[in-house]
């Protein structure tokens, strides 16, 4: 009679798990393996160490018996995973069955004649057109003897599952580099080399170990040579790390029928042009079979067939300045822009009585300021991204000193238009006490002021040139922000370079002191949403501190314009001065800038979803796992990413969102509105803006449980007929 492991399984409608042992008992010192073995449902599916596009690994934790120390249970050992594509996803797991194999050891000091004891809390995820959450416990008794008894059945499955695992990478050596969309691989297998000058290899992919490094979905073009392939991946949430950092992972392939896989660690190479890709791209490599969702031996591929408006389509150089330029335009009519328009309109009217030669330079110095401040922030997001943290565009604005501090400029700018204080004895527009008489240096800084202020705005087209920018080489990306500086700036510039601009504009006169203080209401509305902004990111506290700052503005102001004489004047300066440094200390805890990881708060601020409403459509935060789980119960889910700076957003929902028929649509549907607020830093956000190739906020996805892995992607400007018609899965 041979002797059992006493093991349990467990069973749902989806999947059955066994715990299985190729040892039916253990002798001291022993090394035996163990199994995790899951059954799945026709149609089901589980999951591999990264799961892909979507998903979660299974999870195994072992409750180890008490005794002598010294026992061990491995991590787990993954076999060849399978590509699953899922609408434009691609998911890696496994389909039918898989088998987890882990190695265990017994302590050299355990005695025979006892018992031992292991405990698994299993816990992994099967999907199908839903997703299910699943877990057990599962348990296995071995008796400790002299010498050890083989379980024949447990033994056999084990073997089989060792069949399928990623064989040793021995006399094979592979590298990645950099290139313009992304990296190569090069892999030096001579087994490899040869089967792809024969045709006999097929079915090659590459898995990264790691989740965020490339794009699961995108094509691998690969190429051979006399030495061995090369792949071309494509970057996926981190674009900066691919290539320029080591990659490890599984290299899966067919050969005469029998399917393989190798893991391999590629070191980073200077480049394609490196010598350990020598010999190993010198042809493409026409592949069948390779990803279902594309042919790897077809080239590269454009994007997944969504526009540019839904944020997931690849795009090229060409295209990508087009959508510049044409974003930058459209910026000027955008709710963001509004108040420094007011800015531009006077300083055209004070302009008129100047000659044509000071309107040229204020017009190019203008355009100037707008094209060096965008190109300023994409430089700077750029050696964000590039230094590991997930930004996007908008970031500056996620600081809470940044708000401050605008807000005191525009109150400064409001107070000067409206006649409190006078620069260099008169205002020609913003900076001209920098400017001296031409007001060229006042030009510039009104221009990046405009961009301060537009960068929270997302205009159509914009979304797919800044994405194109953030993946790209560093002067390509400065190419994309000249551009959309450029077509922000020219329409104001052009009309400052026309020779008769001059007779289109009234005369001056009195009027002209009554339009500069009407403009001053604008800017101190402007102050006022800015301060609105800073008390959702920072609460009570930081809203106090600010607006003490303002007054300490307000009071120096006042003391350097009082008229006084002599040592007078040294004094009401030196107060002045007293009191500035005394507002700036207000406004130093406003530094400690971004949001608590575990509680999703600023440090001392406000809750971490401020933008959840409370009018006709109440909304719930945002979280990958509340997605999944209303998916499971098939509610339609409208993702708003949003922010409190976001002045795009706040029109969508003013005008599109917060509205009875809105309310009444996710009435009839069960339809759930979910918020994903960045008005503070927030890298999951960020994490899920990169996945559709979204460099900032607005977002709308639009889930329905008919295709839960496929949301649909709404422009960023919306109405209420398109949410409607989205919920009802029109």
């Amino acid at each position: 009679m041979v002797a059992t492991a006493q093991g349990a399984g467990a069973k749902s409608p989806y999947s059955e798990v066994t715990l299985l042992s190729d040892h039916a008992s253990l002798a001291p010192g022993q090394k035996f393996t163990l199994a995790f073995r899951q059954k799945l449902e026709s149609g089901w599916h589980s999951y591999w160490r990264n799961p892909g596009d979507s998903g979660e690994a299974t999870r195994i934790e072992w409750t180890l018996p008490p005794g002598p120390p010294g026992f061990v249970v491995g991590p787990i050992q993954w076999p060849l995973p399978d590509v699953q594509p899922v609408a434009e996803l691609v998911n890696y797991g496994y389909s039918d069955r898989a088998t987890l194999l882990m190695s265990g050891e017994v302590p050299a000091a355990a005695r025979p004649g006892t018992r031992m004891r292991l405990r698994a809390t299993a816990a992994w995820l099967v999907c199908s057109d839903i997703c299910i959450p699943e877990s057990a416990e599962l348990r296995l008794e071995f008796p400790i003897t002299a010498a050890p008894l083989i379980d024949p059945a447990g033994a056999a499955a084990i073997a089989a599952a060792r069949a399928s695992l990623p064989g040793p990478a021995e006399g094979i050596k592979a590298a990645i580099a950099k290139t313009r969309t992304g990296a190569r691989l090069s892999v030096t297998a001579p087994e490899l080399a040869i089967a792809a000058q024969s045709g006999s290899l097929k079915r090659l992919h590459f898995f990264s170990f790691d989740n965020e490094v490339m794009a699961h979905a995108a094509p691998q073009p690969a190429f051979y040579g006399p030495r061995g392939i090369s792949l071309d991946l494509v970057p996926g949430l981190a674009p900066e790390r691919i290539g320029a950092e080591a990659l490890a992972g599984l290299l899966v392939f067919e050969i005469n029928g029998a399917r393989k896989g190798i893991e391999i660690n590629a070191d980073r190479a200077a480049g394609p042009r490196d010598p350990e890709f020598t010999g190993t791209a010198d042809r493409p490599l026409q592949l069948a079979g390779s990803t279902p969702a594309h042919d790897s031996g077809s080239g590269p591929d454009t994007g997944s067939g969504n526009s540019p408006e839904g944020g997931t389509a690849a795009i090229g150089l060409l295209a990508a300045l087009g959508f510049a330029f044409l974003a930058g335009l459209i910026l000027n009519l955008m709710p963001c822009v509004f108040p420094v328009l007011f800015i531009k309109a006077l300083s055209f009217a004070r302009a008129g009585n100047d000659n044509a030669s000071q309107i040229r330079r204020n017009g190019i110095f203008y355009a100037l300021g707008v094209m060096a401040t965008f190109a300023a922030l994409g430089l700077a997001l750029a050696a964000l991204n590039g230094s590991g943290q997930v930004v996007g565009w908008g970031y500056q604005l996620q600081s809470p000193l940044l708000i401050a501090l605008l807000a005191l400029l525009m109150t400064a700018i409001g107070l000067n238009l409206f006649g409190f204080f006078e620069i260099a004895g008169r205002f020609q527009n913003f900076g001209s006490g920098l400017a001296g008489k031409e007001g060229a240096m006042g030009a510039f800084f009104t221009g990046a002021l405009t961009v301060v202020v537009a960068s929270p705005c997302l205009a159509p087209g914009m979304g797919a040139a800044l994405g194109f920018a953030l993946t790209s080489p560093p002067l390509e990306a400065l190419l994309v922000f000249l551009v959309l500086g450029f077509g922000l700036a020219l329409p104001f510039t052009a009309l400052s370079l026309y020779p008769r601009l001059g007779t289109l504009l009234p005369k001056p006169g009195p009027w002209m002191e009554r339009l500069k203080q009407f403009f001053a209401f604008p800017m101190f509305l402007t102050a006022i949403w800015l301060l609105w902004v800073l008390a959702q990111q920072t609460g009570a506290d930081g809203l106090a501190g600010a607006l003490t700052a303002i007054v300490a503005l307000v009071f120096a102001i006042w003391l350097l314009k009082t008229p006084l004489k002599g040592a007078g004047v040294w004094v009401s300066g030196g107060l002045a001065a007293l009191v500035l440094i005394a507002g700036g200390i207000l406004l130093a805890p406003l530094a400690r800038n971004g949001a608590d990881p575990a509680s999703g708060n600023l440090a001392g601020g406000a809750p971490s979803s401020p933008m959840l409403r409370t009018g006709h459509l109440p909304a719930e935060a945002w979280s990958p796992a509340r997605v999944a789980a209303l998916m499971a119960e098939g509610r339609p889910v409208f993702v708003d990413f949003t922010a409190a700076w976001c002045v795009t957003c706040r029109v969508n929902t003013a005008n599109s969102l917060d509205r009875p028929e809105v309310a009444r649509a996710f009435d009839r549907t069960r339809a759930v509105l979910l918020v994903a607020d960045w008005t503070n830093r927030d890298p999951a956000i960020a994490a899920e803006l990169a996945r559709f190739n979204r460099p900032g906020v607005p977002l709308y996805l639009v889930y329905r449980p008919e295709a839960p892995d496929s949301p649909r992607v709404l422009p960023q400007l919306l109405s209420t007929k398109m949410v409607i018609a989205a919920i009802e899965g029109r």
